[in-house]
């Protein structure tokens, strides 16, 4: 194992498991946080496309008052589309000062 390896350990309590993450340099770790930052990102916009789409339709034909299940539905729909353009948003930006990788 090189000497600039950076070893995290998180051992679980339920489990004998121990996961092993190997940063081997700088520029693995941009790469790796570029990557997480992304998937992330696609499945905010995603959720933000999906949950849109699912309003509209029920509010649409007012379908959301037809029975409970309906209602229930477009109120979830809602809940997680404000959910993900507030707090989302905020996560990401937080996320990225304190991963310590300078971008230039």
């Amino acid at each position: 194992m090189p000497k600039d390896a950076v070893i995290n350990r998180i051992n679980s309590t339920d489990t004998l498991a121990t996961t092993l993450l190997l940063i081997r340099s700088y520029e693995e770790a941009r790469v790796a946080f570029a990557v997480i930052l992304s998937i992330y990102l696609l499945v905010i916009l995603s959720g933000i496309i999906i949950n849109a789409a699912i309003c509209y339709v029920m509010l649409r034909g007012k379908r959301f008052k037809r029975n409970s299940s309906n209602f229930f539905i477009t109120h979830l729909s809602v809940v997680e589309l404000v959910y993900r353009l507030l707090v989302f948003p905020l996560i990401v930006y937080f996320a990225v000062p304190a991963s310590g990788i300078n971008m230039y």
